[in-house]
């Protein structure tokens, strides 16, 4: 049976991906009940190449919660405000704590662009370009202490097409087969399925360049 009518945490930094993942829940029958961005640090100004796709209070999703907190310590306090049943997490930089992660009543997923145990780390686009694989990878995976090494709940792929360049390219794409995957996870999660472990053997990173 379908899980329906889960209280969803929405966790990322990108306005686009705020905006379809809140999107895309709705249609199926969710509520996502906040969505949790961060606050630039002081000081540190907004490349102005991220334009209108970080998340700020002007980009984010309407009718739905937005918080910003300054620090990763703030996270589980937050979430406990929202009773949630599903944290999901994509596209953010800060390493979550787990304290925050035991949160939601029937745990948290993340979201990582690549097949992983390959390219787990900050920049897997990257990576896959500069390895010349030949897809994208899309998984979906329990979050655990560590960043990237939780159990894999789905996974799918999207072709890496000549023309990629940026991620402005190729995310669309990614989040797009991303969302497809969206009533798998949650009925893996609700069920308790503990996913399949990640091979370490396999596993590589994909760090910031050199």
């Amino acid at each position: 049976m379908a899980a329906v009518g889960l209280r969803i945490v929405v966790i990322t930094m990108v306005a686009p991906i705020a905006q379809g993942l809140v999107g895309a829940l709705r249609e199926l029958g969710h509520e996502p009940v906040v969505v949790i961005g961060a606050r630039r640090p002081p000081g540190k100004p907004r490349p102005p190449e991220l334009g209108e796709i970080q998340l700020t209070d002007e980009t984010a999703p309407a009718d739905v919660d937005v918080l910003l907190p300054a620090h990763k310590s703030r996270l589980e306090p937050l979430m406990r405000v929202y009773e949630p049943d599903v944290a999901l997490c994509y596209g953010y930089s800060w390493k979550i704590p787990i304290e925050a992660l035991d949160v939601p009543r029937y745990g948290s997923a993340n979201h990582h662009p690549a097949l992983l145990p390959r390219h787990r780390g900050p920049i897997p686009f990257a990576w896959a370009l500069r390895e010349g694989d030949p897809v994208f990878g899309v998984t979906w995976h329990r979050m655990d202490a560590e960043l990237d090494t939780g159990n894999i709940l789905a996974q799918s792929s999207v072709p890496i097409e000549d023309t990629d360049t940026t991620i402005l390219d190729v995310a669309p794409r990614v989040s797009a087969e991303a969302f497809l995957l969206l009533p798998t996870v949650l009925e893996k999660l609700v069920a308790g399925e503990p996913g399949e472990p990640q091979d370490d053997s396999q596993a590589s990173w994909a760090g910031h360049f050199e």
